[in-house]
Order: structure tokens, then sequence, then C-alpha cells
């Protein structure tokens, strides 16, 4: 694994911009300073997503950094079956805010101590990231502090070429300091002496002042002086000796430099890469690679005579312009695009998004989670979420989704997956530690070799054989052609990500999101106030056995509200034979059965749709909304009308009660 710092950032981010363009796809993972907020309690499972952004979501990334950023590049390479079908390009980014105000950034830098604590834990180097991590900058900021150094090599660049011309403008607008004072005047008479002497003796034969080499050819040391002094000093060199160099040398001090033609043009090619490179990497830094990245997601190209994102100096074409992100742009598969739309795969991905934008884009997020979802697809139009894909697509649905767990069950247990891989070696590109979760760029990795074995699972169950195209192999549903198309939606689960609750973020639909899991709000029904000796299998024993018309099983799910209330929902489980069906009419044929038998085996207790709870008697709604506030009676709709909250604590008859799992 390759960290990628300060030291070597430029050498990797262009290599990375090498290989971005032509990549399949793209996997990220980050590690952050914290992912809870102090004193917020955890989020009731049946919290919709848009609630839970505006309650939690959406603080955790204004409040915490970033860092480590893990991007891995994805290349299909050759027919499915040879020994290597992938290669994975792997970077592992140390990511920290600017400490000496070159970035023009003030996010300051909240430690969680439990994140903190279990990162160390896992090797995390705190001082490698302290001292070396990359800064950044929002887009805004990167874009001003990219024009202007345009702005200002351009100027410099024309000066260079009419010098003459230049110098005379400088001497028509700028009056000449006049000394008057005896003690100015003998100390600006010393001085000049004293590089006269300079100039006229050989380098180790004068003494006086301090002599010292630059990095190209000799350099002379002017003594201290205040300001009014060195700028009468800068003007009389500057007529007497047009040939010298003149610099500031810090410590109220002017350094005279001497420099044949040859070691003068040296200098200059010298510091205007240093200048270039302080834009780079200590001032729009992490920036770079986030502005790379969105360009090829949104399918455009990456223009790298740009002073962004050439490889060097020399390669800047100063006169190519810079086109800012337009927020008001861009749709979903555009056709427009001139590239195919390079997917981006994250597990469990929707914070690690949001701190991407709270990092690169603005400081804070949108109010509402339709204006964040809408400002997420603009940035990036293609995403996978492999644990969405994993729970609502593939046949290990009901696996554990942990990414190690993933990993171990669709990868390495799979037909030899992870052999099929072939990780870039790292030899020659930076310091390396071994693999470890928990690292990002590892952990990025994971991500990505699991969305291949879940795609070729999904494909397998499809008994789709479809040839392998140039750049993503027979990840054909990755291209252009397929990307808008409903299937491929359905199918691979484009654009859900997958929350901590019953409901899958939907980024295509920006006013709703969906159950997980195919669950349907008619067929999901709440159970409430029952008597706390009930248990989960005394559910399981009222709901198996339940056979539909058709001689299929009728499969469920139950989420444990509290002690005395759940959730049960019919759910589509096909065979193979069963690629047919409906899976919304199965579901609802199948939610029938199951209301039936919940009311008898609960006939006192109180039951309802997730349909009739969302549809009650608006003027009810508003009423307790008024009293309430509206997600204090959404919850106690959901069961908890015997339940009181207090200290963030679920009580039935002033007892804690104990929240159950999902079954």
């Amino acid at each position: 694994m390759v960290n990628v710092t300060k030291e070597n950032f430029i050498e990797q981010t262009n290599d990375l911009l090498q290989h971005l363009p032509t990549a399949a796809f793209i996997a990220i993972d980050e590690e952050m300073t914290g992912i809870t907020v102090p004193g917020t309690p955890r989020p009731a499972k049946e919290q919709p997503p848009s609630a839970l952004y505006a309650s939690t979501l959406k603080y955790v990334p204004e409040r915490y950094s970033i860092i480590q950023l893990g991007v891995v590049l994805f290349h299909a390479t050759s027919e499915p079956g040879e020994v290597h079908e992938w290669q994975a390009r792997r970077y592992n980014f140390y990511v920290f805010p600017a400490q000496d105000g070159w970035s023009g950034e003030t996010r300051e830098v909240v430690l969680n101590p439990g994140a903190v604590a279990f990162l160390q834990q896992h090797n995390m180097s705190l001082d490698l990231w302290t001292q070396q991590g990359v800064t950044y900058q929002t887009n805004d900021k990167a874009y001003e502090t990219v024009h202007a150094y345009v702005e200002k090599e351009l100027i410099r660049e024309r000066a260079a070429e009419d010098k003459e011309r230049h110098a005379n403008l400088q001497d028509s607008t700028r009056r000449r300091v006049e000394l008057r004072r005896s003690e100015d005047i003998d100390f600006h008479a010393r001085a000049m002496a004293s590089l006269r002497e300079w100039l006229d003796a050989a380098l180790n034969e004068v003494e006086g002042p301090p002599i010292e080499l630059a990095p190209e050819g000799a350099a002379f040391l002017l003594p201290s002086c205040n300001s009014f002094l060195r700028r009468a000093l800068y003007e009389s060199i500057e007529a007497e000796y047009p040939d010298l160099v003149l610099e500031s040398a810090g410590n109220n001090q002017i350094r005279v430099l001497r420099l044949t033609e040859e070691e003068s043009q040296t200098r200059k090619q010298r510091l205007r890469r240093e200048d270039w490179e302080k834009v780079v990497v200590n001032k729009i830094g992490m920036w770079r690679v986030f502005e790379a990245i969105s360009r090829v997601c949104r399918g455009e190209h990456l223009d790298l005579t740009s002073a962004v994102l050439a490889p060097s100096v020399d390669a800047v074409d100063f006169t190519s312009p810079l086109v800012p992100f337009a927020e008001d742009t861009l749709s979903l598969g555009s056709k427009s695009s001139r590239r195919r739309n390079i997917p981006l795969v994250v597990h469990n991905g929707f914070m690690d998004i949001c701190f991407l934008l709270t990092h690169f884009h603005h400081e804070t997020l949108p109010d509402t989670l339709k204006e964040c979802k809408g400002l997420i697809s603009r940035y990036f139009p293609i995403i996978y979420d492999t644990k969405a894909v994993t729970t609502e697509c593939s046949t290990w649905s009901n696996e554990n989704s942990a990414l190690a767990a993933l990993f171990e069950k669709v990868v390495r247990q799979n037909n030899g997956l992870e052999d099929r891989i072939e990780v870039v070696a790292d030899a020659g590109r930076g310091d390396a530690t071994d693999d470890q979760e928990h690292e990002a760029a590892y952990d990025a990795y994971m991500t990505g070799a699991i969305y291949i074995g879940l795609c070729e699972q999904i494909k397998s169950t499809l008994q789709d054989e479809t040839v392998a195209l140039d750049g993503v192999g027979n990840m054909t549903h990755l291209t252009i052609d397929n990307e808008g198309t409903e299937n491929t939606r359905l199918l691979y689960g484009r654009n859900k990500l997958f929350q901590m609750s019953m409901y899958t973020m939907d980024l295509e639909d920006p006013v709703s999101d969906p159950l997980s899991r195919g669950m349907l709000v008619e067929s999901t029904f709440r159970v409430s106030d029952i008597d706390p000796s009930v248990s989960t299998r005394d559910i399981i024993r009222c709901l198996s056995g339940l056979i539909d018309t058709q001689d299929r099983r009728v499969n469920f799910e139950i989420i444990w509200l509290n002690d005395t209330s759940f959730l049960v929902a019919a759910v589509f489980r096909p065979e193979v034979s069963d690629t047919a069906l409906d899976p919304a009419a199965t579901i609802l044929d199948h939610g029938k059965l199951i209301l039936g038998a919940l009311r008898l085996r609960f006939a006192k207790e109180r039951i309802m749709s997730l349909e009739q709870v969302l549809k009650v008697d608006s003027l009810e709604t508003i009423d307790e909304a008024k009293r309430d506030g509206w997600l204090s009676h959404f919850w106690r709709l959901l069961g908890f009308a015997s339940s009181k909250r207090k200290g963030g604590h679920d009580q039935f008859d002033g007892q804690p009660v104990a929240k159950r799992r999902r079954v």
C-alpha cells in the first residue's frame, strides 16, 4: 500500500491522472476523525432518510475531517477466464487542513476519542497525518487560487517579453524615495559601497558583510534594515546594476544575485516550478484529485495542459481556460458527454460522499436531503454501493454485509476472484505499508473487488453471457448505452445507497426513498402494544409455513422497534425459476397472507400497514405536529404510544426497553 503525502503528492497524482480516464470504475473509502455527533441519540430504525439527514447525517461531515482517502482504479485487462482479468491501482492519501495559512481555508480538526482510538488500534499514523497530510481547498477557493496563479504567470510572461517597457511603466508610475536623514544616507552609502566592492573583487577575497552561494551562481546579503531603506536600496541597485537579481532573504535583508545567462535561466525555471508546486501541493492539494475524479465520473475530458492537472509546470498552457463546476448542469447518463461516465463504487458510502462534498465543494451541506441528493448526482452521476447491491440485488442478501466479511465471502471464496485481480506493484511509488483493514486504500480495494464479485453473481443468475468490451471487460452495464436503462438500475442497484434503517436512499428520486430489500409500505405491518414477553420465536412460529396459491413460500423480515412493537415485512427472494415474476405483485400478495396471520395471533394488539401510518388523517397530523413535532407523532404511530423517551432511552411502564435485532 502506498501512502501519498506532500512528499510524493505530485508524482502519485500524475500516475493517477494518467490512468484515470481509462478506468472501468473507481472505488473509494475514507477514514475520518469521527462519525457520530456527541449527544445525538441513535436514530430510530423506522426514521426515513429525509428526517435522518436533517437530524443527524448532515452534521457529521460538517463537524469531522477526513484522515485518509483511499482511491483504487480498476481496469479490465483481458478476456474473462484468463489469469488476470483486472488490474487495481491503489492510492492512500493522507489529508490534513492547511497549517501555514497558504490554503486560505479555516476548517478546524475535531477528534472523536473513540474514532481516533479505533484507528490507532489499526496502526493509523497520526504523526504522518498531521505532519505530511496533503491540504485541500473547497471549490470556489480552489478556482480563485488557480485563476490568481494563472493571471500572475501571464503577467510575468508579458513582462519578460517586454522588459524595458515594463520597467519604464514602473518608473513612470512610482516615484523614487528620497533619503533626508543623515544616518539613512550614511547607511545607504555603506551598503552600496560594500556591494560595489563585492562586484569588483574576486568572491573569495571580499571581507565584510556575509557572502553566500545561491542555488544558481553567487549571492551577496545586504545588511538588515527597515522597509523604507530596503526600497531605497532596491531602486538604487536596479538603476545602477540592472543585470543583477534582487530578492527578499528574510530577516529584513536583500539578497543580490550575480548570475550568468545560463544561471539566470536555471533560476527562472526553478522559481517557476516551485511556484506551481506551491499551488498544487500546498494550496489546492487534494482538490486536484477530487476535481479529476469528479470530471471523469461526469464523462468530461481531462485537460492535462491546465494548471490544475498538468504533470509539470512545463506542460501548462496558461491560455487554457479553466471551466468551473456548474451546479445547474449535468444530467444522469447524459448522451452529450464526450466520454463514458465512469462509476464511483463505495461501501455503505453515503457518508463518504458527504465528507467529500464538505471538504472539496463547500464546508456545509444543503439543508435538505433532496438538495443533497441533487448535488451528489451532479458530481457523481453513476454510483454503486456494494452494501446496497448486496442486500438488494444479490444472492448474498442475508449474509453478513460488513466489508471484511463480504470480501471473504464474495471474493476469496468465489471462484478464485482474488487471484484474477492483479494489484499493480507499488515498487518505487513511495513508502509502502502492509495490506490492512481500515487503511482507506485497502478498504477501497476490497470494495472494488466485492463489486466485481457481486456483478459476476448477478450476471450468472441472469445467465448473461455478453462479450467483454474494451474499457469495462464483462461489465457491459457500465457502458453509456446501458446507463439510462431501468434494467441496469433494478438488476445492479445503480444509484442506491445503503442506510442504517429500513430504507434505501435513492439518488434518482429526489423526493422519496424506498424501503430496503424490496419491501413495500403496503406490505409492511406495524404491530404495537404487545406484551414485552413476546419473542421473535413467537412471531416466526406465527408466520412460518405460509404458502401462496402457487405453492411459493412466503418470505418475511422482522424488525423490532422496541419491546412493545415490531414490524413485519413481506420480501421477495426469488429462485432462479422465479425471475420472470413481478416482485411487487408477489410482495403485495404475500403481504395479505402475513396480515391475516398477524391478526389471528395478535387479535388484541394494534396492527397497521406503513401505508396507513403515512396516510393518517392530515388534520390529526397537523395538530400533533403543532403540539409535539411531526417526528414525535410519527414515532408514536409506529409503536411508541405506550413508551416514554427519557434521556435518550426508551421506557415501558417506567422500565428501560431493550432494543431487539432485525431478523
